[in-house]
């Protein structure tokens, strides 16, 4: 449960610079978010969940359509950057393939609210945040195909991005198998059965 700030935190709150504010209230607003879903929170329980006024969270984040996207973006940065991008420049492809898979192992259950917000955004089909989500499906396969392949240029190529496309569902599976925290060998074999199937693939 997402606990209000007592009155000491909300004096210093009340010193924040603008952009410090923001990002309080972002890093709220997808606590809020991963625990409601994206259709259920809003402005009010931001406001409530991080002790400031709704009209302070309006200064921000002017309607609930400006707070969703703001909230998907900082999801889909941090994904795309840590868990994707950070492990292309790996030598070697099992390197790439095992490296990223540890590190998602070990970062889900220390980032929680990020990772459930993305595996609830996969799922969701309506709009506007459909196309938000196509967005960074986009940017995700183009960092799967350098992890694939140690070369950018695969992702022009039509079946090394469906093969980039099939093995973005199979992390957001692992991801589920993580939030459900379903045993660390289980996590293990799956992450080898990709490994090797990829390797089959290619």
């Amino acid at each position: 449960m997402i606990e209000v700030e007592n009155s000491q935190n909300l004096r210093r709150a009340a010193q924040m610079a603008p952009d410090e504010r923001r990002q309080q209230l972002l890093e709220v607003a997808i606590q809020v978010f991963a625990s409601k879903g994206i259709d259920a929170g809003r402005h009010g329980d931001v406001a409530r969940a991080a002790g400031v006024s709704i009209p302070t969270v309006h200064s921000y984040f002017k309607t609930r359509n400006d707070l969703v996207s703001a909230v998907l973006d900082s999801v889909k940065d941090y994904i795309i950057n840590d868990a994707i991008l950070s492990f292309t420049n790996i030598e070697t492809f099992d390197g790439r393939m095992r490296d990223s898979g540890h590190h998602l192992i070990e970062t889900v259950p220390k980032k929680p609210d990020h990772f459930k917000i993305w595996v609830m955004w996969n799922a969701y089909f309506g709009d506007p945040f459909r196309e938000q989500y196509l967005r960074f499906e986009e940017e995700a396969i183009g960092g799967l195909c350098q992890i694939l392949t140690g070369d950018p240029d695969y992702v022009k190529d039509d079946e090394m991005r469906e093969k980039a496309l099939i093995f973005l569902g199979l992390a957001i599976f692992l991801t589920q198998m993580i939030l459900r925290g379903e045993s660390i060998d289980r996590q293990e074999h799956f992450l080898e059965n990709v490994v090797q199937t990829a390797r089959i693939w290619l």
